[in-house]
Parts: structure tokens; C-alpha cells; sequence
């Protein structure tokens, strides 16, 4: 069977349309791959903070049950968890993951309340990774850590304002003096016990 040398160019020129077609398909499905691991980096980042906003809310958790939860969270929020450990620094207080060393590969966001630094949060990995947008680390776990910061110390203003006002209604319960306050019309809304007992509200 001979074959012409013109059908060869063309079954060539098929081959190498072919072998094009295919790097097209490889590179679209090397991107879709791309997308997709970018995708489940921010799903972990976000599950991160609704699990942070879910403890926040928790009222009957206390901030140091608080503290620990949010330092074992924040590894899996990571992209490499399981060589991630992380550490809270609040007020002279340390709560950390078991495996927390320091580290070459670690990055830091500071907790501030009411303008004050008052801690410290970090996350760190154990051993080198690939270069990213901060060392090993990617733009958005920046994003991540700023945010988790900036959460911790809401948090903590909360619980302050939250025992000042617990404080302040003892402190107006327990008063002989008649307290008292009022609506703009001048219409009594609220009275401590001495108001009662003076004036007879009931």
C-alpha cells in the first residue's frame, strides 16, 4: 500500500491539530483545577469566621473558652492545616494550639481595644512552603488574620461594656437613692427598688 506524499502533509497537519486541541483542553482543565483550589481556600477562610461569629455568640462561654476555641479554628483556615499551629496573646494571657512553636514562617496581626494594643495573634507553620504573596502565606490569610484580630478585640469590648453595665445595675439596685428614668414625652420607663419604695411604683 503506497501512500502519497501529499496525504502525509495532511495527516500531519491533522496530527498537529490535533496535539493543539488537546494543550487547549490540558490548559483549560489545568485552570478550572486552579479555580477550584482558589475556591476551597475561600471556603475555608469563610467557614473560619462563621465558626468565629458562631463562638462570639455564644454568651455563656467564657472569654478564655472563647480564646482557646478561636486558636484551634484557625489552622484549618490555613492552606496548609496540618502543618499550621496558631497562638493568641491577650493581655498577658497565651492560648495556643499544642503544637505552637515559633517559627520562621509566621504572620502576626495585633488586637486592639478601645485604641490600645492589648494582644497578639499568630499563625505559623512548621516547616517551608512555597512562596506565596507573604512568604508561604496567601494575600487573602492576611485578610484572614486581620479580620480574626479585629473580632477578638469587638469581642472582648463587648464582654467589658456588657460587666460595666451589669456593674452600673447593681450598683443603681442596691442604692437607697430613688433613680428613675424617662422617655422624652416625661413618661417613667424604668425605676431601681428605692423608687419603688418611695414613690410606690409597682
Amino acid at each position: 500500500m503506497s501512500v502519497s506524499p501529499d496525504s502525509l502533509v495532511t495527516e500531519v497537519e491533522l496530527l498537529r491539530n490535533r496535539v493543539v486541541e488537546l494543550e487547549a483542553q490540558l490548559l483549560a482543565r489545568a485552570d478550572a483545577s486552579g479555580v477550584i483550589a482558589r475556591l476551597r481556600e475561600r471556603v475555608k477562610e469563610l467557614s473560619t469566621l462563621y465558626r468565629e461569629s458562631y463562638l462570639a455568640d455564644q454568651t455563656r462561654s467564657t472569654p478564655e473558652d472563647y480564646f482557646y476555641e478561636i486558636v484551634a479554628l484557625l489552622p484549618p483556615g490555613w492552606q496548609y492545616p496540618e502543618d499550621c499551629c496558631a497562638r493568641l496573646l491577650v493581655n498577658g494571657q497565651t492560648y495556643a494550639t499544642p503544637n505552637f512553636v515559633e517559627s520562621a514562617w509566621q504572620q502576626s496581626c495585633t488586637v486592639v481595644v478601645q485604641g490600645r494594643e492589648i494582644g497578639m495573634v499568630t499563625v505559623a507553620y512548621l516547616s517551608a512552603h512555597p512562596p506565596a504573596d507573604e512568604g508561604p502565606f496567601l494575600a487573602e490569610e492576611r485578610s484572614l488574620i486581620n479580620e480574626i484580630a479585629k473580632r477578638i478585640g469587638q469581642f472582648i469590648e463587648r464582654r467589658q461594656t456588657e460587666t460595666a453595665r451589669r456593674h452600673l445595675a447593681a450598683i443603681v439596685e442596691s442604692t437607697e437613692d430613688a433613680i428613675l428614668s424617662e422617655s422624652l414625652d416625661g413618661i417613667v420607663q424604668t425605676w431601681n427598688a428605692a423608687a419603688e419604695r418611695i414613690y410606690g411604683y409597682t
